[in-house]
């Protein structure tokens, strides 16, 4: 039995009705002829040990005193969350899209570990979809990359690990006892987090100002309103793609800068035209929210949440594409210096230092109520760049070829597209609001685009650049 972190039960305050806090994983298996369900089932069932979250439910804290505990559930059943389906023919990109986006438009069963997987049949070709849901909070990227090395294997048909120690079930805590450890836990934490919460709020405010007026033009965190910055509803609509790695390779290589500048590029090239064709780009840049990892070593192996986000500017009022390139690596570097300079005033910092039922109050409620006031959103859309394995892996003795994962979208940040690295591939994923984006694959498409638009601005500059080197030969000699 342990405590939620403060992270980590934020996403479970955050859930509302319309603001499903999970993320979702799917992964394309190409199986034999002799493939089976119960025979998928039994290598899962015989894996789930190697992840206590799955084994684990939330139990609520009396009076919201403390943040929820997680207990070894008593009633688990690996088979009441491994399930099967299987698409209406013909089974192709629109059937699986359209299952996905059902699953991901209904909340998880607090009731049990927040959990469930599907095995999708009938895919066109004799594919097999795995899709799994998982609760954020008991994950984070770095997490779910983790949990994928210890289901999947490099060799096919590879034993799971020994159980060991056995796990154990344990019984549910009466109201009582629950109501005396929130208060045990409680006490020491208030005498010591609140004096430090108000100096973590007045650092925040101060390093806030000097970003705004450094970094975001005098505008802060708030961006331009857009068709896809609304109030959610409860429907979401899912669309993937993949791109060869060796293509974002080529343009980082043209360009300069990381292989995340270039799909934050190709997100703003496809976010500026959906909107220049729809006559919405506003005057103001839009600005991407950007997950990043802040697991210290000691970290590593854990589950849970150890995360914090990145306010980066995409420059779409930018038409030059080689100009805005260069400026979204600057605003990036700029947003990164910036996490870097306010050490213990991020989130993360605050939410430990929260007391426990003022965060369940302010992040069940006040996001709704700022945006139904009118209040701008901080961002646009959520945009994460995950690396996972280029080996080749394996569930039990089908191989991968593909592996797509895709977090919430927020109020007032309908969007969210997450490029998920494996082999020597990219996979996107889009996930949006139904009403506020209803055909995502749209923005794959146009994703697309954009790198094809980059490759040819980085193919230029190779060639000026060998133009200036066989120029400075030529001078030389």
């Amino acid at each position: 039995m342990h405590r939620l972190s403060g992270m980590d039960a934020m996403f479970l305050y955050n859930e509302v009705p319309t603001q499903h806090m999970h993320t979702v994983k799917l992964a394309i298996l190409d199986v034999p002829a002799d493939y089976s369900f119960a025979e998928a089932r039994r290598d899962f069932a015989a894996r789930v040990h190697t992840v206590p979250p799955l084994r684990q439910r939330v139990v609520p804290t009396p009076f919201g005193l403390n943040h929820p505990l997680m207990i070894e559930d008593p009633d688990f059943d690996p088979a009441l969350h491994f399930r099967r389906a299987a698409l209406p023919h013909p089974g192709g990109r629109a059937e699986l899209c359209d299952f996905i986006s059902e699953v991901a438009s209904r909340p998880l069963d607090r009731t049990g570990p927040l959990w469930e997987l599907w095995m999708v049949e009938g895919l066109a070709g004799g594919q097999v979809a795995c899709v799994m849901k998982v609760h954020h909070a008991l994950a984070d990227g770095v997490a779910t990359a983790d949990m994928l090395r210890r289901f999947l294997s490099k060799a096919p048909g590879q034993a799971p690990e020994p159980e060991d120690p056995p796990w154990q079930p344990e019984a549910v805590p009466s109201r009582g006892r629950r109501v005396w450890l929130a208060v045990r836990d409680l006490v020491p934490f208030l005498r010591s987090a609140v004096p430090a919460l108000w100096h973590a709020v007045r650092a925040a405010r101060r390093r806030r100002a000097e970003h705004a007026a450094l970094v975001h033009g005098g505008h802060g965190f708030e961006a331009p309103d857009t068709s896809f910055n609304g109030l959610l509803t409860a429907q979401r609509r899912f669309s993937p793609s993949t791109i060869a790695f060796d293509e974002i390779v080529r343009v980082k290589d043209g360009l300069g800068g990381t292989v995340n500048d270039v799909v934050l590029a190709m997100v703003s090239g496809a976010l500026r035209r959906y909107l220049l064709e729809r006559g919405e780009l506003p005057d103001r840049s839009l600005v991407a929210t950007v997950p990043v990892s802040t697991r210290t070593p000691e970290q590593e192996g854990t589950f849970g949440n150890h995360v914090a986000a990145l306010y980066v500017r995409l420059r779409t009022e930018v038409a030059d594409p080689l100009v805005r390139y260069r400026a979204i690596q600057q605003e990036s570097a700029a947003s990164k210096r910036d996490f870097a300079d306010a050490p213990g005033a991020q989130l993360a910092d605050f939410l430990e230092l929260m007391p426990p039922f003022v965060a369940r109050w302010m992040f069940s409620r006040t996001t709704t109520w700022m945006k139904r006031a009118g209040r701008p959103s901080q961002a646009n859309v959520i945009v994460s760049n995950v690396p996972g394995s280029r080996e080749e892996l394996y569930e039990n003795r089908f191989p991968l070829s593909a592996f797509y994962s895709i977090g919430p979208v927020l109020e007032g940040v309908g969007l969210n597209i997450t490029a998920w690295s494996y082999r020597d591939q990219l996979h996107f994923a889009v996930l949006s609001d139904r009403k506020m984006l209803p055909d995502p694959s749209v923005v794959n498409d146009l994703l697309r685009d954009a790198l094809i638009e980059l490759s040819k601005v980085a193919d230029e500059a190779r060639a000026a650049s060998r133009a200036d080197a066989d120029g400075e030969d030529r001078d030389g000699a």
